[in-house]
């Protein structure tokens, strides 16, 4: 494991409250600036498939309802 890998470990299990908020602003800005896409209509149309994603534990349960919803929304 690298340095920076374990520090962003012990970071993420110290705070992770603060790796929270920081994750979500890190793709926020992704989505906003990378994608230029905008951010609140992009998180409420993939609110569906990431709720299914934590709910379950197979990749292949996920991944069929993932794509209705890229393609749906």
């Amino acid at each position: 494991m690298s340095a920076g890998a374990r520090s962003a470990l012990e970071l993420a299990l110290r705070h992770p409250d603060r790796v929270s908020a920081l994750i979500l602003i890190v793709h926020a800005c992704l989505v906003r600036f990378g994608a230029g896409l905008p951010v609140v209509p992009f998180f409420r149309g993939i609110t569906e498939a990431i709720l299914v994603a934590f709910s379950t534990s197979s990749s292949s349960a996920t991944l069929p309802f993932a794509m209705s919803v890229a393609v749906n929304n």
